[in-house]
């Protein structure tokens, strides 16, 4: 399977349209295809934006009115600057933010208003205005209670203007500005109504027909898909992120086929926007760290450099297995399949790590299972499959690279690295046996004591695969799950005859719960079985566990 067919099926898996026999296919390319098992990880965080957009309620009007009326006067910007303002503001035109939900109310913010307006004239002339000036009217500053770290680049001149719109059905998508430094690439847009006032549901998807994209000016691709997504009371903001320097010129494609979430609306919008980053490829501090721990699983981590960007401090990592650990991968799929193939999972593990400064104040997560306050200053930690191997630099086994990003702080500060935990998929030593004539009196329920995990066979009936139509007997499971996951199963009856099982992904739910755990529903499809024996085992083929017995912190150099 190509990966371009294999991201296909993955949006077909998300609709619910995808036969048994693609995903089956789809299955087997995730096991050797670290980017396309990137892009179902991604796929799988904006499901969980989702649910968070739905769960959060929205803020009171009377919360903005409260917040405007205790802000002081912005801080003026020299004489000079003034008098050109006001000079602008006499020429008739239309203030293009007065769709603003932060509204104009006091004297000085109407005058920032006029402000605005004339510098986006002057922005159809140069794409760049003056740093200080481009932060003043910049809307990642005018946030109340934005981010440091965008403020931050913005106030030191990576933040470009755009303010260019496409409408479609009543409804506007305005892209604002970019700021764009070597750490991220961040649009921030606004979704409007006919009334052009921002709607309450900001939500911008990018797949299942939608993308958002970047590319050279000759159309090569840049970056394929956002890295973040995240939404304010009247705006959202979609991350981008390149191990490369950006291009000096960019496009930023939309291409998007519906808005919102909550009560999602048809729309056919297509916008491209040519954008000079010049200023991004200001070299930003690299320091290498090469810190190295080898965790008794046998997964080496390489703590790589850290880099110093306006808007975010990043860092790199580095994990591969050992030769031995390499050993018992190949072992379990002698162990699960009888033979051994190139289906070996090296590089299923992932870890969690917390970020302490001087005085051992936890400043932020990895955000792996974590859901607590202190995890405010992480703006990404992800696998990274596209980091280019340097010349010389060997590759091991399983190797994955991570790459991780905070928002820098507003002081010199001394931060220390510190690994958490390790996840990797197991082989398990579980199973449950099932009488199918007991069975129709009462559900089987056992708990795995290696996990804590809890597995009920509800029930086994005839039915019908919903893919091909083909007659199969229908496993019901449900589960309480310690860690959440998509468990795979391998049936048998009391002679050891082995049949062929799948999930019906088009029924599979694995909803999460706070603590990274998960309930499970499931149904397995049966082949092959034309009456149930007296007695059927079902085995769990692998699982995911978490190791907590690592000792690895890391200081990080600061930037001078």
């Amino acid at each position: 399977m190509k990966c371009a067919d294999a991201r296909q099926l993955l949006e077909l898996m998300r609709a619910q349209e995808a036969n048994l026999a693609d995903v089956t296919r789809l299955e087997t390319h995730l096991l050797h295809c670290p980017a396309c098992t990137d892009i179902r990880t991604r796929l799988q965080k904006e499901e969980a934006l989702l649910h968070n957009v739905i769960a959060s309620p929205s803020l009171p009007e009377e919360f903005i009115d409260s917040v405007l009326d205790q802000l002081e006067p912005y801080p003026a910007h020299g004489a000079a600057r003034r008098q050109e303002a006001a000079a602008a503001a006499q020429t008739p035109a239309e203030d293009s933010l007065a769709t603003r939900s932060l509204r104009p109310r006091n004297p000085w913010m109407r005058r920032i208003g006029s402000s605005v307006a004339a510098v986006l004239l002057l922005g159809a002339v140069s794409m760049y205005v003056s740093p200080t000036f481009a932060a003043y009217v910049s809307s990642f500053v005018s946030r109340v209670g934005g981010e440091l770290g965008l403020k931050r680049a913005a106030e030191q001149g990576y933040d470009v203007p755009v303010n260019q719109s496409v409408s479609d059905r009543g409804y506007t998508l305005r892209v604002k500005d970019i700021i764009a430094d070597s750490a991220r690439l961040v649009i921030s847009y606004t979704l409007e109504g006919s009334d052009g006032k921002p709607l309450e549901d900001q939500y911008l998807p990018y797949f299942e027909g939608s993308r958002i994209y970047l590319t050279d000016p000759a159309g090569n691709m840049v970056s394929d898909m956002p890295e973040d997504h995240q939404l304010g009371p009247d705006y959202g903001d979609i991350t981008f992120v390149s191990n490369e320097p950006w291009p000096e010129n960019l496009v930023l494609h939309f291409e998007i086929n519906q808005i919102g979430i909550q009560e999602p609306k048809e729309v056919h919008m297509q916008l491209n926007i040519p954008v000079n980053v010049a200023k991004s490829k200001e070299t930003a501090p690299i320091i290498p760290v090469n810190a190295v721990y080898e965790s008794p699983q046998g997964v080496v981590f390489s703590f790589d450099r850290v880099m110093y960007a306006p808007s975010a401090t990043r860092f790199d990592l580095i994990t591969y297995l050992t030769g031995e650990a390499l050993s018992r991968e190949k072992e379990k799929v002698r162990v699960l399949d009888g033979k051994e193939d190139g289906s070996i999972e090296v590089d299923n593990h992932a870890f969690s790590y917390r970020i302490e400064n001087e005085s051992g104040q936890v400043v932020a997560r990895s955000d792996l299972h974590y859901a607590g306050p202190d995890k405010l200053r992480t703006l990404y930690f992800s696998r990274d499959f596209t980091w280019p191997k340097e010349e010389g630099k060997p590759s091991h086994p399983g190797e994955v690279h991570w790459k991780g990003a905070i928002v820098p702080a507003s002081q010199p500060e001394k931060l220390t690295f510190i690994l958490e935990e390790l996840e990797k998929i197991e082989l398990a030593r579980f199973s449950i046996p099932i009488r199918p004539e007991e069975l129709k009196k009462a559900p089987v329920t056992r708990t795995y004591d290696e996990t804590g995990d809890t597995y009920s066979i509800k029930g086994l009936k005839k039915g019908v695969d919903p893919m091909t139509q083909e007659a199969v007997w229908i496993l019901d499971i449900e589960g309480k799950l310690k860690i959440s996951d998509m468990p795979r199963w391998n049936l048998t009856d009391g002679a050891g005859k082995k049949y062929e099982v799948a999930p019906d992904y088009t029924s599979m739910r694995v909803k999460q719960t706070e603590n990274g755990g998960g309930l499970l529903e499931q149904k397995l499809l049966i082949k092959g079985m034309d009456t149930p024996p007296d007695e059927l085992i079902l085995t769990l083929r692998t699982y995911k566990k978490r190791y907590t017995n690592l000792d690895w912190r890391v200081p990080i150099p600061p930037s001078e």
